[in-house]
């Protein structure tokens, strides 16, 4: 028998050339400073796409379109998370929330995976984007995908 998740998360992976946005949690969140894609809970009676909308522009000032569902994957602290890749129409204006996020930069996934402040959550993730398992093409705007 399966346990029940406390909680669905969305997490939004938006390309720009061969970088991700990623974010560093601020100080005042659950995994404080760690660094990780945006993304966020899933409120009652919401889509995955209208959760991950909402906290691109709550995080991120960031208007996204979601694009596809690439990978599902349950926390240690119980959370069950969708992984999304997604467009954005207004790059020029991202300013992140302070209250939710303390920094921001475009890295390559390597340069993620090597962060010493990882998420746990994004270790597998990334490392079966590397491996080949999840597949990121023709999802991301047609860019290429050389991580």
């Amino acid at each position: 028998m399966s346990v029940k998740p406390d909680k669905t998360a969305v997490i939004g992976l938006v390309k720009s050339g061969d970088l991700f946005l990623t974010i560093q949690r601020s100080a005042t969140v659950r995994a404080p400073l760690k660094w990780c894609f945006p993304g966020g809970t899933v409120e009652k009676n919401e889509s995955h796409q209208q959760a991950l909308r909402r906290e691109f522009v709550e995080e991120m000032n960031l208007v996204i379109t979601p694009v596809r569902e690439v990978w599902t994957s349950l926390t240690p602290w119980n959370t069950e998370l969708h992984w999304w890749t997604a467009t954005a129409q207004n790059l020029e204006s991202l300013v992140p929330n302070p209250a939710e996020v303390a920094d921001y930069r475009w890295l390559k996934l390597r340069e993620l995976r090597d962060h010493s402040e990882l998420l746990e959550s994004n270790v597998q993730f990334l490392d079966l984007v590397e491996s080949g398992d999840i597949s990121l093409e023709g999802s991301l705007g047609g860019d290429n995908l050389d991580s």
